[in-house]
């Protein structure tokens, strides 16, 4: 799908994508990280089967599987190095108490409080909410 690499008018890609610049079009939509690797693992039905690589969101862990050559869906890569290099910042969603978790301009849920070095501080109008797994920038209530 074409988009706007400005992302506004009506080229904008779902909230699942992001446009990303290309050569041949003004931009392509792209699956973000955050959504090819929360899909399920998907063995396909073809016979053409082979080992493949899925990220497990639940465990945070690529996994091997065996992928039968055709369908499926984007979460299965060649190599374990390929799903961990791909996948390694799609952290989990945190679930806040209302609304969505607030994300930089890439996608990335923006991490706050616990102890890591990538933690930074809630902009006004959201609280640093942690859901039990994951630190986040939650709205506040209206």
């Amino acid at each position: 799908m074409e988009c706007s690499p400005t992302g506004s008018g009506a080229n904008s890609c779902p909230s699942t994508h992001s446009c990303e610049s290309s050569t041949t079009f003004g931009g392509v939509c792209c699956p973000r990280p955050q959504y090819v690797c929360k899909l399920p693992r998907e063995q396909g039905n073809c016979g053409t089967y082979s080992n493949r690589w899925w990220f497990n969101a639940k465990t945070g862990n690529c996994e091997e599987f065996i992928y039968s050559g055709c369908q499926g869906n984007s979460n299965n890569f060649e190599t374990y190095k390929e799903c961990q290099d791909y996948c390694r910042d799609a952290r989990s969603e945190p679930q806040c108490i209302q609304g969505t978790a607030l994300t930089d301009s890439n996608g990335n849920f923006i991490i706050c409080g616990g102890s890591t070095a990538a933690s930074t501080t809630c902009p006004a109008n959201h609280y640093c909410y942690y859901d039990g797994t994951t630190y986040g920038c939650c709205p506040t209530q209206g």
